[in-house]
């Protein structure tokens, strides 16, 4: 039997395995980053055991040190947003659904092409390992995932 935590990130990568190629992805334990025209995302899938409030403060972290690493690649660094990720609404934070995820990184906030193009390749080229991994798991990569450490903002 899988976790609840396995089963809400699989449904997320169904839904960002079928993004256009032009957008990249990378990969940290059940958390997704996604790059293109829209801009930069962290997405945190919820899981049916973590308290919202839990979920928010990690995903606001990540990002934080996600547009911290990526600060000390490029001289223009777009806004990193980042959303929980559940189909359920009943919650008292707001969660963006697995349905409106491919919508919101196509088509959010614009970033210049050049600059998304340029994420594209440090990403694919490792720029963010160890904190993030190029592209979505192997089936079963995330149930593995064992480290707790957070990388330092600075």
């Amino acid at each position: 039997m899988s976790s609840p935590r396995a089963s809400s990130a699989r449904v997320l990568d169904r839904a960002l395995s079928r993004l256009p190629e032009h957008i990249a992805v990378a990969h940290r334990g059940p958390d997704r980053l996604m790059t293109g025209p829209g801009g930069v995302f962290v997405l945190h899938p919820l899981e049916s055991d973590e308290m919202p409030r839990d979920a928010v403060e990690h995903a606001h972290l990540l990002a934080q040190t996600t547009r911290d690493r990526i600060a000390g690649h490029l001289a223009w660094v777009p806004f990193v947003d980042w959303f929980v990720v559940d189909d359920d609404d009943r919650h008292e934070i707001s969660v963006l659904p697995t349905s409106l995820v491919a919508t919101t990184v196509l088509e959010g906030h614009a970033m210049p092409l050049s600059v998304a193009d340029e994420l594209r390749r440090y990403i694919a080229a490792g720029g963010l390992t160890p904190l993030w991994h190029q592209g979505l798991p192997v089936a079963g990569d995330h149930l593995i995932e064992v480290t707790t450490q957070m990388y330092p903002l600075s």
